[in-house]
């Protein structure tokens, strides 16, 4: 069943009601199209409750929000059979579009609802693919693992932030789980919550904190393991709070694609703000205006020009937007080992899944003063508010990540380009270093570390220094110890890494590029930069060093074995698992980027582009783990 949303031009009077409506109203005020299916069992006509059919997105009257290929089709189908079209439908008669929603969007494609159709706060019911096919495949892996005999694992969740996954919350339970399946005893102390039941309750799509709260976050009531409210502007709401609360009032829209600074970017007819026609005067704390971007790009545009794009070219807008933190994750998962995992007779290992590359990054320090901001945030008052959330100042930079500009001469996708990645490069083989600071990669000062090239220092950058200081070994500068957040050389993670639904199903690029497999990966960039950099991570987590021969030449004195430009120079070792072999035709030399063809399996790196792949993948990890285990 699909529920089409109604498109309410920008010109139609019933805007006003629309946005002084709720949730509860909105049905009936504008109710959606339903496709009933014509063949199916009964329950399939069912209809989800009121708040998972349709809401309204306000941004989207402003910037528009295209519909997802499958909607599109299903509006064709529908309009096709009542006599009507999508332009139409979509720009009124005469008109034409795209098309572009106007202020309605699907709710089905919200996670809070695919994760949790039945709105009890518990994602055993998920229905988001192709996360649910992805973990039906991680609840098999469980039962390759031996608690019995003292296997343990611990789940990190990363999105816009990482999350170590507490089983219950503010309980005496460690994130390092012991049990397969929940284990009662009658006694709080004594019970155990499962890895079974932690996997189909608490992990679903976006489950992190910067979407979800357990319990209020001011107070920790409730705080039990289980996610029972969204994150809204640094506070919490329920279904019941956003069912009761008028939609232009909403500043985190419960809806697919929004981002914290929605209504700060939208047009001020279309704000909350004390003027506007459909709110009172605004009593948060988000911006009116963005003013970051640099003056050596505004300075470029005629000043009608300039308005539109302080907001859309704008770091705070792209930064906070951002998704897939994946050096996020790598540190959360390290920091689970350092912190719960055992040192005597254990084996580390880390399984980092994803399905697209790096979009985000934790916080980031601007001088040696403020530390680590991801950590000890709550203490610095210039970042932090009350509750202990981040609020932007105009001009800063590192508060939501990285997600540089460039410089005037050589600028960055934030500001010359339109799709991802906003916040890092188009290229998987470029890396820039911040300094020759080789230690925990958040606590490195973005501006006050010589050498920096901060202007370029992006998110993949950032994810293969968190590479690079959990698993190489011998890394020079790399305190091990007590306070350090890394451990001695002989208790490194081996690292498996898998890209899921990863497929390069778009046609190839016909400019720009050299050789199928470059035109495949520059014509679909997102996949190509997922798999280099899970490619990058396999590297470092099978022997703990570098084998890429492009890499190890890149990164030079960074690592214990530099190496130089001299094809024949012996310090570059055995080729890595990822490259063209030497030995195939055309193949460049040592030190020139030669990765090997699309899609293909390699060393640690495993591509599973379904939820069958992904079995098999999981099975073969398992069989080597068993391996590592046994030497």
């Amino acid at each position: 069943v699909r529920y089409l949303p109604r498109v309410i031009p920008q010109s139609d009077p019933a805007w006003a009601t629309l946005l002084n409506s709720t949730q509860n109203t909105l049905d009936t005020l504008y109710p959606p199209y339903v496709i009933v299916p014509a063949t199916g069992p009964a329950s399939d006509d069912t209809q989800p409750r009121a708040e998972c059919r349709v809401r309204a997105y306000p941004y989207s009257v402003y910037g528009g929000l295209r519909p997802y290929t499958d909607l599109r089709n299903d509006y064709q189908t529908f309009l096709t059979s009542i006599g009507s079209s999508l332009d139409t439908y979509f720009a009124g008669a005469g008109g034409s579009s795209s098309p572009w929603f106007s202020g309605f969007v699907p709710q089905y494609n919200f996670y809070g609802c695919c994760n949790d159709p039945d709105g009890n706060w518990r994602f055993d019911d998920n229905i988001c693919q192709p996360f649910r096919s992805a973990r039906d495949a991680a609840e098999s892996f469980l039962e390759r693992l031996d608690f019995l005999r003292g296997d343990r694992i611990a789940y990190v969740t990363f999105d816009r932030r990482a999350y170590i996954v507490d089983p219950d919350g503010a309980g005496i339970q460690s994130p390092m789980i012991e049990t397969e399946r929940n284990l009662v005893t009658g006694s709080a102390a004594t019970s155990r919550r499962g890895a079974w039941e932690t996997l189909r309750d608490v992990i679903g799509v976006r489950a992190e904190p910067s979407f979800y709260t357990d319990g209020d976050p001011t107070t920790d009531a409730d705080n039990d393991g289980y996610w029972d409210g969204f994150r809204n502007a640094g506070g919490r709401v329920t279904w019941t709070d956003l069912n009761n609360t008028p939609i232009g009032n909403l500043l985190d829209n419960p809806v697919a694609g929004n981002c914290p600074f929605q209504m700060a970017f939208m047009d001020l007819f279309y704000s909350t703000a004390t003027v506007s026609p459909f709110g009172g005067p605004r009593t948060t704390t988000l911006l009116e205006d963005i003013s970051t971007v640099p003056n050596w790009f505004l300075s470029t545009l005629p000043p009608a020009q300039q308005p539109a794009n302080r907001k859309t070219k704008s770091y705070e807008f792209h930064a906070s937007c951002a998704g897939t933190n994946i050096g996020g994750g790598l540190q959360a998962g390290s920091a689970a080992l350092y912190q719960f995992g055992r040192r005597e007779g254990a084996v580390w290992i880390m399984v980092m899944l994803s399905d697209g590359a790096a979009g985000a990054s934790n916080v980031m320090a601007r001088t040696n003063a403020t530390g680590n901001l991801v950590l000890a945030q709550a203490a610095n008052p210039y970042y932090v508010n009350a509750s202990g959330f981040y609020e932007p100042q105009p001009g800063e930079y590192g508060g939501f990540g990285l997600c540089p500009y460039g410089t005037e001469t050589s600028p960055t996708r934030l500001i010359t380009a339109s799709r991802f990645p906003r916040c890092g490069d188009a290229r998987a083989e470029t890396r820039n270093f911040c300094g020759d600071f080789q230690g925990n990669p958040d606590l490195r000062p973005i501006n006050a570390t010589p050498n920096c090239n901060a202007d370029l220092y992006d998110v993949d950058d950032y994810a293969r220094d968190w590479a690079d200081w959990i698993g190489l070994a011998n890394l020079p500068g790399s305190a091990t110890g007590s306070g350090t957040g890394r451990v001695g050389d002989q208790q490194l993670p081996t690292i498996f890494s898998i890209a899921f639904g990863l497929t390069y199903n778009l046609p190839p690029a016909t400019s720009g590029c050299s050789g199928v497999d470059d035109c495949l990966r520059m014509g679909n960039i997102e996949d190509a930069l997922g798999e280099e950099l899970l490619r990058y991570i396999a590297d470092v987590g099978d022997n703990f060093r570098i084998d890429d021969d492009y890499q190890q030449r890149i990164m030079g004195t960074r690592l214990p074995n530099p190496v130089t430009a001299d094809p024949t120079d012996p310090n570059y070792g055995v080729r890595g698992p990822c490259e063209m072999p030497l030995s195939a035709p055309g193949v460049p030399p040592r030190g020139q980027y030669a990765p090997l063809t699309p899609e293909a399996d390699c060393g640690n790196y495993f591509n599973a582009p379904d939820g069958a792949g992904l079995q098999d993948v999981f099975n073969q990890i398992a069989a080597r783990m068993f391996t590592r285990l046994s030497q």
